[in-house]
């Protein structure tokens, strides 16, 4: 199978990812995609976040409708740092030990470009999985910087894919201000929010 592996800390998981996720998936002929929730992302040390049980439960609520969407809680059991490159080994050797073989392909929005050259590992990560960048025409140009292996992974991967413009830092302001975020949210991920009193 092709498998997409989408990762965040999805604080809160909001209809931005969706988009992404569905938008590559079609576009690059994905079979499945799984949402890889980060304990801790390294480039989000010392950030206050909700913690694990919720964000997964957020994500387990928006999928659940899409049978191709699953969650891999591989990150979440892992000392912090959460490191991309270590969940593909990970899963590589998996899938050695059951004799099977997937590819395997990393989902990113286009705001991800210019830190990706900065990944652990990254010239490795390139190597291990391909990268799909969902971005639309002449939005966030291929970094100049890293490795030219790295700058050509980002100039393949390249997908045309439509991208709703929201942060989750904007929505827990909004959600914080107690305003209307129905419109961002899939009603399921803002009925646990309301119910466990998140963001507030």
């Amino acid at each position: 199978m092709r498998i997409g592996l989408y990762g965040g800390t999805f604080d809160p998981f909001h209809n931005g990812h969706l988009a992404l996720a569905i938008g590559v998936a079609e576009m690059r002929a994905l079979d499945q995609v799984w949402f890889v929730p980060a304990a801790v992302s390294p480039f989000k040390m010392g950030h206050q976040q909700t913690p694990a049980i919720h964000r997964l439960e957020m994500v387990r609520r928006a999928i659940a409708p899409l049978p191709f969407f699953r969650v891999l809680e591989l990150e979440l059991h892992r000392a912090a740092p959460s490191y991309t490159i270590d969940t593909v080994e990970a899963l590589i050797q998996a899938d050695g030990q059951l004799g099977v073989s997937h590819d395997y392909a990393l989902i990113l929005g286009d705001d991800m470009m210019a830190d990706f050259p900065k990944w652990h590992r990254v010239d490795e990560l390139v190597g291990l999985a391909e990268v799909l960048v969902g971005r639309r025409g002449g939005h966030h140009p291929v970094p100049q910087h890293g490795s030219a292996p790295v700058r050509e992974a980002l100039r393949a991967g390249a997908t045309s894919t439509p991208i709703m413009e929201m942060s989750g830092t904007e929505i827990r302001e909004r959600l914080q201000r107690g305003q209307c975020c129905i419109h961002l949210l899939t009603q399921p991920v803002l009925q646990y929010i309301e119910e466990h009193s998140l963001y507030i």
